[in-house]
């Protein structure tokens, strides 16, 4: 009979925690470095500065958002790994992505290195868990960014 005790107030206090999810906040846009093209899509690491208020480690798993440039949609972004954020903390964290460019954006994508300045906006939602519980967190950043900052070095395969 304790046992049966014990073992509901463990899954009270589980089914509890599931509920005190604090959303992130997703505090600056880093930077971005392209590493390679392939079949129409963009393979590329964003740096995020996110603030977990949570009182446990949180994992972003793979979810998909779409990416804007000037205004114009580019495609949808997915995150290719998991990205565990620590608890109660701010750090910024490299997130692994793949671009699914919408039909002719390769070039809008690559004229916006040459502009003095570029409005990259990020919008969807992330799915954040720990262990078998997660919860769907909105994202809806805009950063203005130098052209010259996005580097494109390892775009189209070395030598290019």
């Amino acid at each position: 009979m304790l046992k049966k005790i014990i073992y509901l107030v463990g899954l009270l206090f589980v089914f509890s925690a599931c509920n005190d999810f604090e959303d992130l906040n997703f505090k600056n846009f880093q930077g971005i470095q392209f590493d390679k093209f392939e079949n129409n899509e963009v393979f590329f690491t964003a740096n995020f500065e996110v603030e977990n208020p949570n009182r446990f480690n949180l994992t972003l798993k793979p979810s998909d958002v779409d990416i804007f440039a000037d205004g114009n949609y580019l495609g949808k972004a997915f995150l290719l790994k998991k990205v565990k954020l620590k608890k109660r903390s701010s750090g910024v964290y490299a997130a692994p992505l793949k671009l699914k460019l919408e039909g002719g954006q390769l070039l809008k994508l690559l004229t916006l290195v040459k502009k003095p300045s570029v409005e990259l906006k990020i919008s969807g939602k992330l799915k954040g868990a720990v262990g078998i519980f997660s919860k769907k967190f909105d994202i809806e950043k805009t950063k203005t960014i130098s052209g010259a900052d996005l580097k494109l070095d390892g775009l189209f395969g070395k030598g290019s």
